[in-house]
């Protein structure tokens, strides 16, 4: 006679098992900003500094003996002020001791490193990057900050040519565009550095317009770039302006003209702006990290802009 037994598990007593090593670890994209590979970078800055510039008055005469002067050069300044940010952290590598991340700490008892350092650093940098190509654009004195951005230079009341537009559509974008085009100043309006900027909204549905209503390939568009929107931009049909679009605009507002007219000082030595620092704290057993930059806004002969403020 055979006899059958069951075995059955008994695991009542164990928790759940969710796997937690052996992945990468994922972070959220961050977009660090445009403006800094566009604009003329002046490196080195630290408080406030004077750019000078000249204008020559040329006066023709009468052709005639003698020497009678006429015209003037003269030297005015511009001024790009400043402002120094900083971010310190501290992180613990005792505290990951209890936790799936403890399988990444070095071996030994003093952690002098944390996991996915660098990492960490590339976002605090990213992060960063992002608040100052915000604070490029949208800084203003008048709301406590300490410079004024591109925003509150390229004003009507500061010499620029201003017009307005109740926002664009896939049917008026291209016609809007091209009408403040037009106002362009003749003497920059050969440059190979006019550009025209713009919310990434205002930008994607121009750039709809151009695809709808372009039957001829009169703009140009970088679909390899675009593919990971780190540097989006299209010629504008027919024109040498560069589109380009920033988060610095949020709203219906544009700006036009040479990109090199638009000065930001920096106190490093890259176009990320900021200088990070990582290192172990014997004395109290932490990582630090730290992040600073120096940066600020000036904008030359404003009179070449075209601001479309509202």
């Amino acid at each position: 006679m055979k006899k059958k037994f069951n075995f059955d598990y008994d695991v009542s007593a164990i928790t759940g098992y969710a796997k937690e090593t052996g992945f990468d670890v994922l972070m959220k994209e961050v977009f660090a900003g445009n403006t800094l590979q566009y604009v003329k970078i002046y490196p080195d800055v630290k408080g406030t500094i004077k750019v000078p510039v000249m204008d020559t008055e040329l006066v023709l005469t009468d052709a005639s003996c003698g020497w009678n002067s006429t015209g003037d050069t003269t030297v005015t300044q511009v001024t790009i002020e400043t402002c120094a940010k900083q971010s310190k952290m501290e992180l613990c590598p005792q505290d990951l001791v209890d936790t799936f991340l403890s399988e990444s700490l070095s071996r030994g008892n003093w952690y002098e490193s944390v996991p996915y350092e660098e990492m960490i650093l590339a976002d605090v940098s990213q992060k960063f990057a992002k608040q100052i190509e915000l604070a490029l654009w949208n800084e203003n004195k008048a709301s406590g900050g300490c410079f004024n951005g591109y925003k509150a230079q390229l004003t009507a009341a500061n010499g620029a040519i201003t017009g307005t537009t109740s926002g664009l559509t896939s049917d008026n974008a291209l016609d809007i565009v091209g009408e403040y085009l037009q106002l362009i100043p003749v003497d920059v309006s050969h440059r190979n550095d006019l550009v025209c900027w713009m919310s990434y909204s205002n930008y994607r549905t121009l750039l709809n317009a151009a695809r709808k209503s372009s039957q001829l390939n009169l703009f140009s568009f970088d679909a390899g770039e675009a593919t990971n929107g780190m540097d989006w931009k299209f010629v504008f049909p027919a024109s040498n302006v560069l589109c380009l679009p920033t988060m610095g605009i949020t709203d219906n507002k544009m700006y036009i003209g040479p990109a090199n007219y638009m000065l930001a000082g920096v106190n490093s030595v890259d176009q990320t702006a900021t200088d990070l620092k990582a290192f172990y704290d014997e004395s109290n057993d932490v990582v630090k990290i730290g992040a600073k930059a120096t940066f600020g806004a000036a904008v030359f002969a404003i009179e070449d802009f075209v601001a479309i403020i509202a």
